[in-house]
This record gives C-alpha cells, sequence and structure tokens, in this order.
C-alpha cells in the first residue's frame, strides 16, 4: 500500500434534507444545496481528523405551528450553519479507491425568520450535536481526489425557538492534498 499525504483540503456542494416533524405540520421546503469547505491530517493509514464549516442553505416551511400549547399559522424561513469537527477511519479498498467513516461533532447556530402577517420575529438557537458519515474517495491523481459522502446530523435547532430535527446530507467534493509524510 502507498503512504498516505497527510495534510488536505478540501471544499464541497451537498443536497440536504430537514425535517421537523414533531413541532410542524404543511409544507417545507429544503433549498437543494449545502456549501462547506474543510481541512484534515491523516495520522495513520487508516486514520485522520477532519474539521470544517458547514452552511446548510434555507429551509421555507407553511403550515401549522402544534409545538406549542395554542397551534397557529407560521411560515417563514430557517438557516443553519456551524463548525464541524471528526475523527475518521480510511479503508482502502484499491490503489486509488478508499472508503471512510466519520463520527464527530457540531457546533451549530439556526436561525428562524416568522414572515406571517401581521407580526414578522425572528429566533436565533445554538447548540452541539453529533454527527456520522459513510463515504468513499476516489483517486484523479495523487495529489487530487474526490469524495462522495453521506452525513448525518443527529438533532439540529432548538424545539421551542427554531424547531428541531435531524439533517441528512450527500455531498459531492474536490479534496486537495498537500503533503507527504
Amino acid at each position: 500500500m502507498k503512504k498516505p499525504i497527510t495534510l488536505m483540503a478540501g471544499a464541497g456542494m451537498a443536497i440536504t434534507n430537514f425535517r421537523d416533524k414533531d413541532q410542524f405540520e404543511g409544507d417545507i421546503k429544503n433549498t437543494p444545496s449545502q456549501f462547506r469547505v474543510f481541512a484534515g491530517y491523516r495520522l495513520h493509514m487508516y486514520v485522520g481528523v477532519e474539521a470544517g464549516y458547514v452552511n446548510f442553505g434555507k429551509t421555507t416551511y407553511n403550515g401549522i405551528w402544534v409545538g406549542s400549547s395554542q397551534p397557529f399559522n407560521d411560515e417563514g424561513d430557517i438557516t443553519a450553519s456551524g463548525v464541524q469537527i471528526s475523527a475518521m477511519g480510511f479503508f482502502p479498498v484499491a490503489r486509488n479507491f478508499t472508503l471512510l467513516a466519520k463520527a464527530g461533532g457540531l457546533a451549530w447556530w439556526t436561525t428562524d425568520k416568522m414572515t406571517n402577517p401581521p407580526s414578522s420575529q425572528g429566533f436565533d438557537a445554538s447548540g452541539i450535536s453529533p454527527l456520522f458519515g459513510l463515504g468513499a474517495e476516489l483517486d484523479i491523481i495523487e495529489m487530487l481526489a474526490l469524495r462522495f459522502e453521506w452525513e448525518y446530523y443527529l438533532e439540529v435547532g432548538k424545539k421551542d425557538k427554531t424547531g428541531a430535527g435531524p439533517i441528512h446530507a450527500f455531498s459531492l467534493d474536490l479534496i486537495l492534498r498537500l503533503g507527504n509524510r
């Protein structure tokens, strides 16, 4: 097996899906894109760490908020973003193809901007949630790779402020490897 390249940086886009089934009944439309940038360090051929910034895009909603004692009509937009750090496991399958798994945490912040008349108001929330992921990397050349990845963010948002729920993200990333061991 080849020696791993220790430093890397990457960026990518993802299709995301957010649902708040417990607090809201109605129409929910997810902006289909997420942007992310990240950097990582490969400690060993099979183990690494990765940190990055993720912007989950915007979710637009229109329906009935049932998360309080008095349900009411509600419409608006929710945005979310955060900083994540993960431990990575790498499983080389072929010379240029590697499977990967990750587990870590996301420090997130969300904003809910209600736009329903007669009044508009906004709510902010922040917190920390676990994340898990599975994926595969395909080396294009030694210093450049493509990564396809699924990530699951367990609970983003606060039920009493911005709504809360899991986020699924399916991403395609371009990775630049920066140094050899």
